[in-house]
């Protein structure tokens, strides 16, 4: 940004140079057009040159750092006028014949170190030429930097070298030749010294490849080019006109004119045409290549293309195109045909809705199993096919897609036409427009009515199999207890009768039979426990305080820390189930880390549910064991019944919730409502 507003203020400050100096020609101020008497004027052709270079500059930096579509198209007004003063003097001054550009609006007179009044040196001559190559060399490839460093460089050397002669009071070096050359003026040099010094810092910042603000259309670009090229022109020849006497050859800078404005307008309108002409060119033959093309075929395709003109690769390029874009509408028909036979045809219901929750699309299946026509469906609400103890439940999973962009097998209910319902699974992931805005989603729903049958059907199966097992289980434990109480009695007697006559080995007999007596009556409990099948007794209590309950009743050995933070969740429960699940899963760890290591146990609450994390710091459970775990009657324990985890699952599933178990390390996880 320094670099361009630098740039800038010298290309005003170059106009500013030939302005005063226009200014001074017109009103005849001596001291503006040779800053001394005794010194060289600048030339009127010079000073509007100068004005023409300073906006040439001006608008290339604005081209550079803007891209500006305005100073583009009015770039070649000042070039075409530089042309036409500088060429047509050059000529002159080869030729010898005066041309009349000489004498416009003033005539000099007392010229000072001039060859002939009113043109300007050689050497100014060719350093506004260069300003014109540089600017025409801009115009056909803005990127390059090299040319206004090298152009620069030189006008600075020229302009420099006729200071020096200022300096040391050498005409030579100030370009004074007689009969050959004018001397250039002080100022005149001046004004090239920034005039290259702004070339310079122009090649040192890149052309900003963003699109101007301001576009115009390419008609309205060619017509200020062909306007603001014929104005200047139309007013010199009409000054020239009036300036014509018998010394002058008239032709000359009319045909420098003519000439001047058909070059450089055909090439500033070939370069708006040609441009975007190419780019499209280089669009479709990007689209029109086939990726898998060998390398050869590639560059012997390259070399073909280079030899054509821009129309011919385009219409080449065209044919190319439609033919790809015929095969791809052809692809894209079938995979739209295959998307709609497997929508449609799908077993599973889909539907499509929009972000208000309206359903845009469904398949046949999805009307059929709600006993409607696509056609009722389609632009109605998801929600009108929900009961009403289910709504919440719905809007839930509507507004849970709209957070996060997918549903994963939610459970919901729907309602058919005629009042039935059904469980069904929902997924559901985002549907996007062609700008990759969200706009709605695409649902899939199964129907799990033989699922939950089956469940229910296999649930009715085990409680009948645990009442019989429980009944069995009743009789075998009233028939085992009065013997296991007998015995124990008995044992105790004989310890009060014997007293303390009996020796060591007896008394370990005697422990013996009162742990296994022990053993007994706590398995036959545990049996009890897993077929008792107990209703729940719901109330509502603080999760904190079941789990204290539990860790109360447990023998801890010091060697086991176990880690619990207080959470002060509460739900709808029944606490002494929820107390046997903890003592479980304690009891558990506890056997599994062999009195040694830490159990955390872990308590966080949802919107809707509870969720307890146990973990311990054993070595974790055999991957061969780990689906098993829950079943009844397997242990790994030789005192085991087997019945503790398959309790805990079954405590857990009466209350609606889940428990799984991951490995390494051991963890449980229970999941439950917070209304049982």
């Amino acid at each position: 940004m320094q670099q361009y507003n630098t740039t800038k203020i010298l290309a005003i400050t170059v106009i500013g140079i030939g302005a005063i100096v226009i200014i001074g020609w017109f009103f005849d101020i001596q001291v503006l057009k040779s800053i001394s008497n005794s010194f060289v004027t600048m030339k009127l052709s010079t000073a509007i040159s100068f004005v023409m270079s300073g906006l040439i500059i001006y608008l290339m930096n604005e081209i550079k750092q803007k891209n500006s579509s305005y100073a583009k198209i009015f770039l070649a007004a000042p070039i075409i006028v530089i042309i036409f003063f500088m060429v047509t003097l050059l000529v002159s001054s080869i030729s010898g014949i005066r041309t009349g550009l000489e004498d416009i609006f003033i005539k000099e007179t007392e010229a000072v170190k001039s060859v002939t009044s009113g043109r300007p040196s050689i050497a100014t001559m060719t350093s506004f030429i260069l300003v014109v190559i540089v600017s025409l060399v801009f115009t056909f490839n803005p990127l390059k930097n090299k040319p206004f460093f090298i152009i620069g460089s030189i006008i600075i050397a020229i302009s420099s070298l006729s200071l020096i002669g200022y300096t040391t009071d050498l005409s030579f070096l100030y370009y004074e030749i007689e009969g050959v050359s004018t001397a250039m003026a002080l100022h005149t040099a001046i004004a090239f010294v920034i005039t290259g010094t702004s070339m310079i810092l122009l090649s040192q910042h890149n052309l900003i490849q963003q699109h101007s603000n301001k576009r115009l259309s390419l008609r309205r670009q060619i017509g200020i080019i062909v306007f603001t090229g014929t104005l200047p022109i139309v007013f010199f020849a009409t000054a020239l006109e009036y300036a014509k006497n018998q010394q002058i050859v008239f032709e000359i800078p009319l045909m420098v004119a003519i000439t001047a404005f058909a070059l450089i307008t055909t090439i500033f309108i070939s370069k708006l045409i040609v441009t975007p002409l190419k780019a499209l060119t280089k669009q479709i033959m990007t689209v029109s290549i086939e990726e898998e093309e060998e390398e050869e075929e590639e560059e012997e395709e390259s070399k073909t293309e280079q030899e054509k003109d821009e129309l011919t690769q385009l219409v080449t390029s065209f044919e190319t195109m439609k033919i790809r874009i015929k095969e791809a509408s052809e692809a894209l028909h079938q995979s739209e045909q295959k998307f709609k036979a497997l929508y449609e045809n799908s077993p599973d219901l889909y539907r499509s809705i929009n972000l208000d929750g309206i359903i845009l699309e469904c398949n046949s299946a999805y009307a059929k199993h709600l006993g409607y026509e696509k056609s009722e469906i389609i632009g109605t609400s998801i929600f009108d096919y929900v009961p009403p103890e289910s709504l919440d439940a719905m809007h839930k999973t509507f507004q849970n897609w709209k957070k996060t962009g997918l549903v994963v097998n939610m459970d919901i209910i729907l309602r058919r036409k005629d009042g039935s319902t059904f469980p069904a699974l929902l997924s559901a992931n985002n549907l996007f427009d062609k700008n990759g805005n969200v706009i709605g989603s695409n649902t899939i729903i199964r129907d799990i009515s033989e699922i939950r049958d089956a469940q229910k059907m296999i649930n009715e199966l085990r409680t009948k199999r645990l009442s019989v097992v429980g009944e069995l289980s009743s009789r075998l434990a009233h028939d085992l207890r009065n013997p296991l109480s007998v015995i124990k009695n008995s044992v105790e007697l004989l310890k009060i009768q014997l007293d303390t006559k009996y020796d060591t080995k007896t008394d370990e007999h005697f422990n013996r039979i009162d742990r296994s007596v022990s053993r007994m009556i706590h398995q036959i409990e545990h049996v009890m426990d897993f077929v008792r099948m107990k209703p729940l007794v719901l109330k509502k209590a603080v999760l904190d305080d079941i789990l204290e309950s539990a860790i109360g009743v447990i023998d801890i050995p010091d060697g086991i820390k176990i880690n619990q933070h207080q959470t002060n969740i509460t739900l709808i429960c029944d606490p002494d189930l929820l107390q046997i699940v903890f003592i479980n899963l304690i009891t558990n760890a506890i056997q599994v880390l062999q009195d040694l290591g830490q159990i955390n146990i872990n308590l966080t609450e949802n919107a809707n549910d509870v969720i307890i994390e146990c973990q311990d710091s054993g070595p974790g459970i055999p991957d061969d064991e780990l689906p098993k775990i829950f079943d009844p009657l397997f242990t790994t324990k030789q005192s085991g019944t087997g019945l503790g985890l398959a309790s805990c699952k079954t405590i857990v599933e009466q209350h609606g919730g889940t428990i799984s178990t991951m490995n390494n390390p051991t963890r449980f996880i229970i999941k439950l409502p917070k209304k049982a």
